[in-house]
């Protein structure tokens, strides 16, 4: 997942996964991680637009050996995988219907 950067702005402090290429694993299908160690997660602070993330989706030619990866960093309920070409889709539950983005 790559060396951890210790970053900040202003009155955030946080840790993000780089990878020393800046490629993400699996073509992108694996993301960085983030952490706020002091606490300080700005999210609370955003304004609620009223957008709800529902749904993570993955396709893969090799499912298994994803799957074995998000088990691994303990990130396996986060998805459904599949097989299939490479790719993402979220949907979103918004104030006018759900939208998916593929």
């Amino acid at each position: 997942l790559g060396e951890i950067l210790d970053l900040n702005r202003d009155d955030l402090n946080w840790r993000l996964t780089v990878p020393r290429d800046g490629s993400l694993p699996e073509g992108g299908l694996i993301p960085s991680f983030i952490s706020w160690p002091e606490g300080n997660n700005p999210s609370p602070n955003m304004a609620d637009h009223g957008l709800r993330l529902t749904h993570i989706r993955i396709t893969h030619p090799d499912p298994s050996s994803l799957i074995a990866m998000m088990e691994a960093l303990d990130i396996a309920d986060l998805a459904e995988v599949s097989q299939g070409e490479a790719r993402l889709s979220f949907s979103l539950a918004c104030p006018n219907g759900e939208v998916i983005i593929d």
